[in-house]
């Protein structure tokens, strides 16, 4: 009688014993069983000479509008090109009251950072601020990282600065007569809601200067604002009052983040499309990732089936990749993510589903046991990837890819050593079980 080898069978028969080798299937050692539970042969062996193809493909655009972070500034890559980040956001207010015999003081841009940075922070960066031309609206209820709209080519105010993440906020001042022109609206009840308010400001942008080269950091969304200071008089002392036009998270589609990059003379360049995809053997062994633009590594196992060639009936009982990531790709202002989530895209290069196990979620996990020596690499557990591969009929055209958990509202970036690379080559372990019928 035939025995299905499943891995349910392989594992009760593992509990007696385990015999591994790494060696080719005609040097694999052999477990015998005990006649009075199988009457067969199981071996168990560990195999690391399968193909990994590494690839890079890009995503048409990313929804960057339910991100809880304004991403702001531009920076220099050699890798990645010209990297820029501006955010575009409409204000509302919880109180639209001003006393009327209140007076303007000053008005100004209020921006508190969420430590979130990326690249150099020591050199200055200008934010430049500008009023929208038209309100910002959605076809289909998204705003993208590609989204973009009119803003008037006079900034309202300009500021250069060395960002500094990890302290409170940045303050920009703003035109008098802009705070006045909204204090007097709300003073005398023109301005009442969010709507009269967009009929003098649709909206605000903040770009950086196409010849900065720092950084690009992080605003949070629930603590930045339009803030206008105004004294009421009072017959012993004036009091200093202010209101705060905050940025509108009540309605859908009110603020968003651009981010954009220029890869010309790049091998970037050459992905055009998100069907396209750019070989790691086109771009010197090695494919990249970076959040926020939308470039991935495709990851695929194209001689899985080479499997089937070793005598007898097999499982897969484990499958590990480990990809390392260049040591020039990551420093300590290029931060790199400890897990990167696990994807499953088709042909058409599309998101289909995030992989998942028994126990939940599958991630990869930074091993940073050797750091020291720039040894670092990424485990990857693909084994229901894979297995999925070694069994399905028809072949599709299906892989992987590697996500870090912001990937929508950071542009994180890092560039992979492929399986032809001098420094480290991207590896698929596997351990394979054989029942040889007597």
């Amino acid at each position: 009688m035939k025995l299905k080898v499943t891995k349910q069978v392989v594992k009760i028969i593992l509990c007696l014993s385990v015999i591994i080798g790494c060696a080719d299937s005609d040097e694999i050692p052999t477990l015998t069983v005990g006649e009075d539970f199988t009457n067969t042969n199981i071996r168990v062996i560990s195999i690391d000479t399968l193909e990994v193809r590494l690839s890079t493909m890009k995503f048409d655009s990313i929804i960057t509008s339910n991100s809880q972070r304004l991403l702001f500034g531009r920076y220099e890559d050699e890798d990645f090109g010209n990297v820029k980040a501006s955010a575009y956001f409409e204000l509302t207010s919880d109180n639209f009251f001003i006393d009327d015999e209140a007076t303007l003081d000053s008005v100004g841009l209020v921006l508190n950072y969420d430590n979130y940075f990326f690249n150099d922070t020591t050199q200055t960066i200008t934010i430049n601020v500008h009023k929208l031309l038209d309100r910002i609206d959605s076809e289909d209820g998204n705003l993208y990282n590609t989204s973009e709209f009119d803003y008037e080519p006079t900034a309202l105010a300009s500021f250069s600065f060395i960002p500094e993440p990890s302290r409170d906020s940045l303050y920009v001042s703003l035109p008098f007569q802009f705070g006045q022109d909204i204090f007097q609206g709300i003073q005398n009840n023109e301005i009442d809601d969010v709507e009269s308010l967009a009929q003098i400001l649709k909206g605000i942008t903040i770009q950086p200067s196409d010849l900065d080269n720092g950084s690009i950091v992080g605003f949070d969304i629930a603590e930045s604002y339009v803030k206008l200071y105004y004294t009421v008089p009072d017959e012993l002392e004036d009091d200093d009052e202010e209101l705060e036009l905050i940025i509108n998270q009540f309605s859908a589609n009110t603020y968003f983040n651009n981010i954009q990059s220029d890869v010309s003379n790049l091998p970037l360049q050459l992905i055009d499309d998100q069907e396209n995809i750019l070989p790691s053997t086109e771009s010197s062994n090695f494919s990249y990732l970076q959040a926020g633009i939308g470039y991935v590594t495709r990851i695929e196992f194209p001689s899985i089936k080479k499997l089937n060639e070793i005598p007898g009936t097999g499982t897969i009982l484990n499958a590990t990749l480990e990809i390392k990531p260049n040591n020039s790709s990551y420093s300590d202002i290029k931060t790199i993510s400890d897990f990167l989530d696990l994807y499953v895209i088709n042909q058409n290069n599309d998101i289909t589903f995030q992989i998942a196990n028994s126990v939940g979620l599958v991630s990869a996990s930074l091993v940073r046991e050797n750091e020291e020596f720039g040894d670092i690499i990424y485990s990857v557990p693909v084994l229901e990837f894979v297995d999925n591969k070694f069994l399905e009929q028809p072949e599709t055209e299906d892989a992987l890819i590697l996500l870090p958990p912001e990937f929508n509202s950071t542009v994180n970036s890092l560039k992979f050593n492929d399986a032809f690379n001098d420094d480290f080559k991207a590896k698929l372990f596997l351990t394979y079980a054989i029942l040889n019928e007597e």
